[in-house]
């Protein structure tokens, strides 16, 4: 309520004429809720869009807010849901990846430890031969 007195006035302190409209429609609108809850439920934001209206872009008459996702204002659902998809799949792609990586990492851990075993029993046979 705030903004709309600070913003919608002219220099001379009175409001100008869609100022004084929204002023009072914003006004009514918690008057309203008060009357029919005891209390007023209602948030800023809610009170703000049912007063201006909806807005692609940038809330109206809020200033600057979060910028739009695309020209519409608002991305599809299924548009999300297959970004979330296709997410879901480079996600999984990349989980067998590293799952392969782990495999082969103990494969080469076991041939390299079974090899150093062959090579000791080589040592301790030819250690044996020479008679050390």
């Amino acid at each position: 309520m705030n903004f709309l007195m600070d913003h919608s006035r002219h220099k001379d302190g009175s409001f100008d004429d869609e100022g004084e409209a929204k002023f009072n429609e914003f006004k009514k609108l918690h008057e309203k809720e008060i009357q029919e809850n005891g209390i007023d439920n209602l948030s800023i934001d809610e009170a703000y869009m049912k007063v201006l209206g909806h807005c692609s872009g940038y809330a109206r008459d809020l200033g600057k807010g979060h910028p739009v996702v695309d020209k519409g204002g608002k991305k599809g659902k299924a548009e999300l849901e297959a970004e979330i998809q296709q997410l879901r799949g480079n996600n999984n792609a990349m989980q067998a990846e590293i799952d392969f990586l782990k495999a082969e990492s103990q494969r080469k851990e076991k041939e390299a430890k079974e090899r150093e075993e062959r090579l000791e029993k080589k040592v301790e046979v030819i250690m044996t031969s020479l008679g050390l």
